[in-house]
């Protein structure tokens, strides 16, 4: 698969796919291979869902029995994600990189971004069972099957992906917070030694 694929291009002295894909800011791979396979499940899904009556008589009855909000909501989450990711993607690659070499986001924009990839991850969790499992659009092997569940699993790792990322920022904040807690402590330590220092020649005198 794509450890293999890496493997080869690494022995074969071509570039690392896994040093160029890191190379792309922030969740821009994420975002690309999302939109990649959720246009691959749209037109696969459509696909299937124009020409299912065309196939002969014997796979026809694996579809008969397919209601339609099934066919909606099987065209509806793809349709629905392909501009999300597309915009997401195209933000992070025309994104102005800092003088330091980073790409930060805004607060606002994290929010946004958490907020859509969890929508999309609740929307392809239950498309993903409905349509693989048996009775289902496509619960037999085919191109809808396999970007169904391609789609399914890209979005769950961008999720994760983003909850890390989530998680590793509040560290940081309580990590300042603790760094800002300790130098006030030290400050008033300092402080408060100088005035004893201060204050007792006075009481040598005395």
């Amino acid at each position: 698969s794509m450890w293999t694929l890496e493997r080869w291009l690494v022995a074969a002295n071509f570039s690392s796919m896994t040093k160029f894909l890191e190379a792309w800011p922030n969740r821009a791979p994420g975002w690309i291979v999302i939109f990649i396979n959720s246009l691959g499940s749209l037109l696969a899904t459509v696909d299937l869902f124009i020409n299912w009556p065309k196939l002969p008589e014997r796979l026809q009855l694996g579809y008969v029995s397919v209601p339609h909000h099934q066919w909606v909501w099987l065209l509806f989450v793809p349709a629905v994600t392909i501009p999300i990711s597309a915009a997401f993607f195209l933000i992070e690659i025309f994104r102005v990189t800092q003088s330091d070499g980073q790409n930060l986001k805004s607060d606002r924009e994290n929010f946004v971004e958490g907020l859509c990839i969890t929508l999309l991850a609740l929307s392809w969790t239950p498309a993903l069972f409905i349509a693989t499992t048996p009775g289902g659009a496509a619960d037999q092997v085919g191109n809808a099957y396999f970007f169904i569940w391609l789609s399914s699993i890209v979005v769950t790792e961008t999720f994760l992906w983003w909850v890390r990322d989530w998680r590793m920022a509040i560290h940081n904040v309580m990590r300042m917070q603790q760094e800002e807690y300790k130098r006030a402590q030290e400050d008033v330590l300092r402080m408060h030694q100088h005035e004893v220092e201060e204050h007792l020649p006075n009481e040598v005198k005395k």
